[in-house]
């Protein structure tokens, strides 16, 4: 839960910067996305949606592998990836140091800034996701399995990513074991967003 947007406003007008730190994390970074159902790998970071259905199992690779915030065009489905960079750009209203990729990106920022009902963020792992999915595994490990017990105080101590990325790389078969619960998760969560904003899903084939 990414909570209120902070109330920045320069000439009465919110900030991009405080509109998407609210609930989303600030990373680096740009590329442009399609999402298409020909495709069934990530090729050049290009995809394209047919007819708005959306194909999950493609959303979720580019959740899981991605660094940035992504917005989506509800009516074409072109997915933009928003850096640092471009933040800063619409932000201070100076894009000359952006090349056309960005400059596109920093454009779909700024109408969404404005009001733009065309755009939706797609959701982020956020840290209360990964609590969730810490969760998942704990219950489905044996009551002796000593990593119940590493996750529980992953679970309460705080500082949730760090710690998952020292288990993945330091715990022989964490890794395994993460990248199916979250792969599961981002299944979900991604098909009941894409759901509430009106998307169609594309079904994985039997």
């Amino acid at each position: 839960k990414g909570g209120e947007a902070p109330q920045s406003i320069r000439m009465g007008i919110l900030k991009p910067k405080a509109y998407i730190q609210g609930g989303w994390e600030k990373y680096r970074n740009n590329y442009i996305f399609r999402i298409t159902r020909q495709s069934n790998a990530l090729l050049n970071f290009s995809f394209k949606i047919l007819i708005m259905k959306l194909d999950i199992e493609l959303l979720v690779e580019l959740i899981k592998k991605g660094k940035n915030q992504y917005i989506i065009n509800k009516e074409t489905g072109q997915v933009f990836e928003i850096s640092n960079k471009i933040l800063d750009a619409v932000e201070d209203d100076y894009y000359e140091h952006l090349t056309n990729e960005e400059m596109e990106s920093a454009n779909v920022l700024k109408e969404m800034w404005e009001g733009s009902s065309k755009y939706e963020f797609i959701p982020k792992i956020s840290e209360g996701d990964l609590i969730n999915i810490v969760m998942e595994i704990v219950e489905s490990l044996d009551k002796e399995d000593n990593l119940r017990e590493i996750l529980m105080e992953i679970v309460s101590s705080g500082g949730i990513y760090k710690k998952i990325n020292y288990l993945i790389v330091n715990y022989k078969g964490f890794y395994e074991i993460y990248d199916k619960f979250l792969t599961d998760y981002l299944r979900r969560k991604l098909k009941s967003w894409a759901l509430s904003v009106g998307f169609e899903i594309i079904e994985p084939e039997e």
